[in-house]
């Protein structure tokens, strides 16, 4: 079902920008409505959206357990998929751009693809097959989030670092059902707070502003333990090498820093943002306090009630699942 909704997807996605060539216009739609970089300010703010077009390739090596030779086929399915959001990242940006409504009318609707599809087809019949197919093509995103969530969940909760019913699995079809109650429960809950504290009309961009700042500050922990293994330990054996080595590294610090300085900004320069940076501050400080009032305790006591004993985690540093997140990006 993941897989035929995925192909779906990017299906739909290549028909649309095959269709749209005829009909690219730029000077209509660039030249005549006055395209002219005259404000920073605009820039900045437009940069955590144009970061939502990558968000959650990195979690792609928690799959490395339900994957057949995780070593050789993680790295490629990293390769792949960033690839493959790079091509219909740009595509998607430029034909929607370029065909009538314009960029400007695209800012305001919901459903930017079928609005794409309504100007290429008109509202006749195969507007509306479109129009299923893509609501169909939709689960991809949710049933995606969904699991890597519920495995990211599960295999800190197993290592003890989480309390033990997030590590819950069902015993037949070893779901981790714990994971994944308690971290959907949790994101409606923060949605609904918002939706009162808030309004609906900021709601979208100020949840997408909370789940960037999140995986930011999760890649820059990332990419600074890739730092630190590579010069601690340079001769540790990896299954997969990044090309990139420690000068990606950096730029990746300094792309994170750009933008979550471009989060901060929108906070500042429009202060219904600034929700967004307290739900975050809220649930950093709720994890902080539970590390050093629960966790950092059981470490010290050698009580964590991991899989391997906390001398055996400090020389093998993480687990086999995390092993394989590491060796994609070191």
């Amino acid at each position: 079902m993941q897989a035929c909704s995925t192909t779906l997807c990017v299906l739909l996605l290549l028909i649309m920008f095959v269709s749209a060539i005829p009909h690219v216009d730029y000077n209509r739609w660039v030249v005549q409505e006055d395209w002219k970089y005259t404000d920073l300010s605009s820039a900045i703010e437009a940069i955590p959206y144009a970061m939502w077009f990558y968000l959650g390739v990195e979690e792609l090596p928690l799959a490395s357990e339900e994957t057949i030779e995780p070593a050789k086929n993680v790295p490629r399915g990293l390769l792949m998929c960033i690839s493959t959001l790079t091509v219909l990242s740009f595509g998607t940006a430029v034909f929607s751009s370029l065909i009538s409504p314009g960029a400007a009318a695209m800012a305001d609707v919901s459903a930017p693809l079928v609005t794409s599809f309504q100007t290429l087809y008109g509202t006749g019949a195969t507007t509306t097959f479109f129009k299923w197919m893509t609501v169909i093509a939709l689960c991809s995103s949710p049933n995606s989030y969904v699991f890597f969530m519920g495995q990211l969940l599960f295999a800190i909760a197993r290592d003890g670092y989480y309390p033990k019913f997030l590590a819950y699995e069902h015993p037949r079809r070893g779901t981790p059902v714990g994971a994944v109650l308690f971290g959907t429960i949790s994101c409606v809950l923060i949605a609904v707070i918002l939706h009162y504290a808030i309004g609906d009309d900021d709601l979208g961009s100020v949840l997408i502003n909370l789940t960037l700042l999140g995986a930011l500050i999760s890649y820059i922990f990332q990419l600074l333990s890739f730092v630190y293994l590579r010069y601690r330990q340079p001769n540790r054996p990896r299954p997969y090498r990044s090309p990139f080595g420690l000068a990606g590294a950096f730029v990746g610090l300094l792309l994170c820093g750009i933008s979550i300085f471009a989060i901060l900004y929108t906070s500042v320069t429009d202060t219904i943002f600034l929700a967004s940076i307290v739900v975050t501050v809220l649930v950093f400080v709720a994890g902080s306090m539970y590390f050093f009032r629960v966790v950092l305790p059981k470490i010290q006591n050698n009580t964590l009630g991991s899989p391997v004993t906390t001398k055996d985690m400090n020389e093998n540093l993480l687990s086999a699942r995390s092993q394989v997140l590491i060796s994609t990006g070191a």
